[in-house]
């Protein structure tokens, strides 16, 4: 059986691609291609909970689910089992190795998207900020990124299990104008049919906060629930919508992210795309005087309407406190 796990990596289109695959199984299976039916609770969108169970000593249950799913692809007649979870990229040598072992009767073929370095690693470092609960070291935040940032280290640690061209690198900014018809039509899927199925009103995006945002509310405890995260999202997104300016502190930040030696591109397969890989992701030149003026302006309203938000918050707790 062929086995064809897409692992990645964060923040190029995976959960448009997951979603995808998981609304239009019928579709996949006319072109020989199995997406599993039986969904993983914890996501039912893909597959990263394979790899946590993997890195986490629960290998055991993860080669379960995976024996079921080769057999129900065998079963239904396919020609291939997809899987997908970008949890597979932060693999090391010895969980690649309990992929081989898992996968050592079939043939394995793994995809990888990489995106601009810049995008990426700001990306990658807001990811990190945001998700702890106590800011950690400046410094264990940067190596973190960097380590995100190792796209030669990704692909010579699964070319133990998928040499040559059974891993597809791909570049996801030269793709994601079209994204789901280049990632589908590599299985043979005609474009026309990926077009009919695409939902008409495109899936909401939430505005992604910005770094020194994200910064001040994870330094300040905002980010301590994902309840509070979720709100003060919203309400950044209502005072920042349709802004075209970005603050010149990202543009230092990305470029110190990546500065020579932090990013490693020293594969022959990141060759074709490293241009774009590393291309400044922004127009040159000084933001005019309205731009900034506007920009602290909005800022400005943000942190009023959050100190408000904090104080209703501080009385409720009391309140439920004493109740």
């Amino acid at each position: 059986m062929k086995i064809t796990l897409h692992i990645g990596t964060h923040k190029t289109g995976t959960t448009a691609i997951q979603h995808f695959a998981h609304d239009n199984p019928k579709l996949l299976a006319k072109y020989g291609i199995y997406w599993p039916e039986e969904a993983l609770k914890a996501n039912v969108h893909q597959h990263s909970i394979l790899a946590r169970m993997i890195m986490t000593g629960e290998a055991d249950v993860a080669k379960a689910y995976i024996a079921r799913a080769i057999a129900a692809a065998e079963r239904s007649g396919a020609s291939m089992l997809f899987l997908s979870g970008e949890g597979f990229c932060h693999f090391g040598e010895r969980e690649v190795a309990v992929v081989a072992e898992m996968f050592r009767d079939h043939d394995l073929h793994v995809i990888v998207n990489f995106r601009n370095i810049y995008d990426y690693g700001i990306s990658a470092l807001i990811q990190t900020i945001k998700y702890n609960h106590r800011m950690a070291p400046l410094r264990a935040i940067v190596a973190g990124t960097h380590r995100n940032l190792d796209y030669a280290g990704v692909i010579r640690t699964w070319e133990a299990v998928a040499p040559g061209d059974r891993l597809d690198v791909r570049c996801y900014d030269l793709e994601k104008n079209r994204l789901l018809q280049a990632f589908y039509g590599r299985f043979g899927i005609p474009e026309a049919e990926i077009e009919k199925r695409l939902p008409k009103t495109p899936r909401k995006q939430n505005l992604s906060l910005d770094f020194a945002t994200q910064l001040l509310l994870s330094a300040s405890g905002y980010s301590n629930s994902i309840n509070t995260f979720h709100k003060v999202r919203d309400m950044y997104a209502k005072h920042f919508a349709g802004m075209d300016f970005q603050p010149p502190a990202v543009r230092i930040v990305a470029r110190a992210l990546c500065a020579e030696g932090a990013v490693q591109l020293d594969h022959p397969k990141l060759a074709a795309i490293q241009d774009v890989l590393t291309r400044e992701p922004w127009e040159p030149g000084d933001a005019t005087s309205e731009q900034v003026s506007d920009y602290l302006a909005r800022l400005s309203r943000f942190t009023a309407e959050l100190a408000r938000y904090r104080r209703r918050k501080l009385i409720l707790d009391r309140l439920m406190f004493w109740r």
